[in-house]
């Protein structure tokens, strides 16, 4: 009798365990393990979707592991083959049916044969360069677009000069980097302008005195070598002028209107 209940016993478990290891082995390859080794999930080759539903990197797709997709299944992330990248075939064309990754602009061509299912390219979008959009082959360099294989180097610095300034008995006018003094009984010219800073610089020109009474051509006074020095402070401009043996200061102000009482 008791040797009939043991065979019994073990004949009843020999199927249970032979699901309980299926089951195991079922749970070592599940949806949730089936990942490539190496790869960071949502980059491609990695884990996307299980219960926390991972999201694929731009250009990816969640290719599900499980024949039949559940709610947390799970899957590897892999090139999507209707996205394409900067420079890929994109549109409605029967031969393409892509779209453009995010971040990129499907640019049809121009010329040829106009169609709803026509090719284009993915580009990003131009930027704005100075108001303008820079075409193919051309970048934008200090709010200019130029030739992509010229270098791009800073703009010179400039603490805007130009436009009219007034002093007491002087007036200063500056124009494309050129700038002309005018006092009551002589004038200045400044030529050649070295910024030293944002809000400095440095100059050479000419100062000629004037004299009161008419001389015959080419004998009055004669322009004699000038250097300047300049710092602008808001719509203050103080300049040191140096010629022959004379050192002068000035502060002139942006759009200050000056009467002169001028000599001969």
């Amino acid at each position: 009798m008791s040797r009939r209940f043991f065979a019994l016993v073990s004949l009843l478990f020999v199927p249970l365990a032979q699901v309980a290891c299926s089951g195991n082995d079922s749970a070592s390859t599940g949806d949730d393990q089936n990942i490539t080794r190496g790869h960071k999930a949502g980059e491609e080759g990695g884990m996307c979707g299980g219960i926390a539903g991972i999201q694929c990197k731009s250009g990816l797709a969640c290719k599900l592991a499980a024949t039949t997709p559940h709610p947390d299944a799970s899957g590897t992330c892999q090139k999507d083959s209707s996205v394409s990248g900067e420079g890929g075939p994109c549109g409605d064309d029967v031969a393409i049916r892509k779209t453009c990754a995010p971040g990129l602009t499907c640019v049809f061509p121009t010329s040829g044969p106009i169609s709803e299912h026509r090719a284009g390219t993915c580009k990003a979008p131009s930027p704005t360069c100075g108001g303008e959009a820079c075409g193919d082959g051309t970048r934008c360099c200090n709010d200019k677009c130029q030739p992509a294989g010229l270098a791009c180097h800073p703009p010179p610095l400039n603490i805007g000069l130009d436009g009219d300034w007034g002093a007491d008995d002087a007036i200063m006018t500056f124009k494309d980097g050129k700038g002309r003094i005018e006092f009551g009984c002589a004038d200045a010219s400044i030529d050649e302008v070295t910024f030293t800073s944002a809000t400095a610089f440095t100059a050479t020109g000419t100062h000629q005195a004037g004299s009161g009474i008419p001389f015959p051509p080419g004998q009055g006074p004669k322009p004699v070598p000038a250097t300047f020095k300049g710092t602008r402070s808001g719509d203050t401009l103080t300049l040191e002028m140096k010629f022959d043996d004379s050192t002068s200061k000035m502060t002139f102000t942006k759009d200050r209107h000056v009467d002169l009482i001028h000599c001969l």
